[in-house]
């Protein structure tokens, strides 16, 4: 061992790379089961913090980065000072002990605090970018209050052109409410809540949920107005929008037009069905999934189980006896369609209220799990979210989806793309015994050379694929201990003895889940998985900007051509001058691609990873071509 510098250590590297072949180390480097510890266990410790992480990073690569970049593009202000402070707040969390839950109750209430100061600049950053992007003035919109013409913005936060259902929220002026001196003797009429259509009627929609509640309109300049608003969530249908683009719909009143929605989902007391997907319960609760398009089903989708813990944040030691599946309770309709049906189940699972070495509790404590299946019109994937309270400690529970696929080849989303997984074989001389379970990003997908079927998670980090084709997700793991040496899974201590009575996770947890049925895992379906990703995770969406002047037009961003590439970045450089449009060829064959701009190339660069320019990118006009070479990763510069 010798000290070096990190560019000392390149060098030396380079002159033996020279002087002789140097070894292949490939895969994942989860496992290391010779040599010392590899702690795979944590990925479902504090399991609401991983999920909160993961839903803030996509919020600010897909839903914030974007729209800051199209602004500077086209000639607005720049906010990378205030992307980095919000990435700043982000990347104080991914310490590996932080992010991994592996320490002391006062590191995980400091990541809550830097989480939720990332999510409030995030969102900030987001409101004014698109409103910049369309053009609004906040100023003069403040000042001339008689001219507001309230609309729709909905944004699609996908590099393609989408349309089909849209979630919106519609907000419409009730009564003024005066804040400062003199208030309390200034009185206004409510204007009282009226029927409403979209576009002039030419708009599908499904009212989900009515609210009232106060808003605030602000101005740079001026003192915020507030108003009492009713606040409608809506589902509508509605016609493509451009990709990483916006478009604009006004909120009128209601009309005689009814307008046709083109793939409308049909609800039934136990079943629903919108043409492409079927679902039906039975009495007992059994949930069955038919793919129409593929003909095949899959039994007994939904089911929990739980099981005694007493590992550490580190490791999980599991006791028996498990509880499954739970007791159905009952079910109901909670929108009927034509736009979006849903069912609500009820289960519950009698959990032993604590769990020691000796075993589990005979006292128990009843843990209600609600599960909302949804099915969208035109939806290719079943959606599902859970949610309940944690009254109990020392256990993990977990959500158990079918997939009706056993021995089946298992792929899972990570950083640049899926990854083929295999269980952990570790070396009869161990320190550790390796867990069944492993890291999950975005998605898991089983595949049978016949078909397949994705399953989806909003943010949750821990599966395990059994063979048997059902995969079970981490929901909840409550433990009460940073560190323990008397574990038969790891002998000795990983960390320091602490209590972490925090980490026992009692309270509520919430998840969203979705599954996809499809057909065998060639590079088509590849690239429909991912399609279908977005669609899960970052459905169009929309909010009302009531102060709008004017009727903003569609605006366009930037586009993704090319079966197999997936979107990674559209960001601002490093040093401001260009837009960093990045992508990944998720298949092992070479790919031809395209971006298309929303405003004209001048020049564009294929670049490295750290948007150092390599070669001059072919372009004409708003497009820049790309080959992507098998799993490659291409950053292209452009301005």
């Amino acid at each position: 061992m010798r000290r070096s510098t990190l560019r000392a250590f390149v060098e030396d590297l380079e002159r033996r790379a020279r002087a002789a072949p140097l070894p292949t180390v490939s895969g994942e480097l989860r496992a290391s089961y010779g040599y010392t510890w590899t702690l795979q266990g944590t990925f479902g410790t504090r399991a609401h913090q991983k999920r909160r992480n993961a839903r803030v990073e996509r919020l600010l690569v897909r839903d914030v980065e974007p729209w800051a970049a199209l602004v500077r593009r086209l000639g607005g202000r720049t906010r990378a000072p205030l992307l980095a402070a919000a990435w700043k707040a982000l990347l104080l969390c991914h310490p590996h002990d932080t992010l991994c839950g592996c320490s002391i109750d006062d590191v995980a209430r400091a990541m809550d605090a830097r989480l939720d100061d990332a999510e409030a600049q995030a969102r900030g950053l987001r409101e004014d970018a698109l409103l910049d992007l369309v053009g609004h003035d906040r100023v003069r919109a403040r000042l001339t209050p008689e001219a507001w013409r309230p609309v729709v913005i909905v944004r699609n936060r996908a590099a393609r052109p989408r349309g089909g259902v849209a979630e919106l929220l519609v907000a419409r002026f009730r009564q003024h409410v005066p804040v400062g001196p003199g208030s309390g003797t200034v009185t206004s009429t409510p204007r009282p809540p009226v029927p409403f259509s979209l576009a002039q009627g030419s708009v599908p929609m499904q009212v989900l949920h009515d609210d009232v509640r106060h808003e605030r309109t602000e101005s740079p300049i001026h003192y915020p107005d507030d108003d009492l608003v009713d606040v409608a969530r809506v589902v509508a249908w509605i016609p493509p929008v451009p990709a990483y683009g916006t478009t604009a719909l006004t909120i009128d009143d209601v009309t005689d037009a009814r307008p046709v929605v083109p793939e409308p989902v049909r609800v039934g007391d136990l079943w629903m069905d919108n043409g492409i997907l079927h679902v039906a319960v039975d009495a007992s609760g059994a949930v069955r999934l038919d793919a129409l398009e593929q003909e095949t089903s899959i039994f007994s989708l939904v089911a929990f189980e739980d099981v005694g813990d007493v590992g550490d944040l580190y490791t999980p030691s599991p006791r028996p006896p498990v509880m499954r599946p739970g007791v159905f309770v009952g079910m109901h309709v909670s929108h009927a369609g034509p736009l979006r049906g849903e069912l609500t189940m009820v289960w519950r699972l009698d959990v032993p209220v604590e769990t020691t070495r000796r075993g589990r509790s005979t006292v128990t404590e009843p843990l209600l799990v609600n599960v909302a299946l949804t099915l969208d019109a035109g939806a290719r994937a079943l959606a599902l979210r859970v949610w309940g309270e944690n009254r109990c400690r020392d256990h993990r529970l977990r959500l158990v989806l079918a997939t009706g696929l056993a021995d089946a080849e298992v792929w899972a989303d990570a950083a640049f793309g899926p990854v083929r997984r295999e269980p952990i074989v570790p070396p009869p001389a161990r320190t550790e015994d390796p867990p069944p379970t492993a890291p999950l990003a975005r998605y898991v997908t089983l595949a049978t050379p016949e078909r397949g079927v994705t399953i989806y998670s909003d943010g949750l980090a821990e599966y395990e694929a059994m063979r048997t084709g059902q995969v079970a997700i981490t929901l909840v793991r409550a433990v009460g201990e940073l560190s323990r040496n008397d574990l038969r899974e790891r002998p000795g201590h990983a960390g320091w003895p602490s209590p972490t009575p925090g980490a026992q996770s009692l309270g509520p947890f919430e998840a969203c889940f979705a599954v996809f049925p499809h057909g065998p895992r060639t590079p088509e379906t590849i690239d429909l998985i991912e399609r279908v990703s977005d669609d899960v995770l970052l459905p169009l969406a929309g909010v009302t900007l009531r102060s709008a002047l004017a009727v903003p037009p569609d605006v366009a961003g930037v586009a993704l051509e090319g079966e197999g590439l997936a979107f990674s970045t559209c960001t601002e450089s490093t040093a401001g001058d260009w837009t960093v449009l990045r992508c990944v060829n998720l298949t092992d064959r070479v790919v031809e691609g395209r971006w298309h701009c929303g405003f004209p190339v001048l020049e564009a660069y294929l670049a490295r990873l750290d948007e150092t320019p390599v070669e001059p990118a072919r372009h004409a006009g708003h497009t820049v071509e790309l080959t992507a070479g098998p799993r490659a990763v291409v950053t292209i510069l452009v301005r």
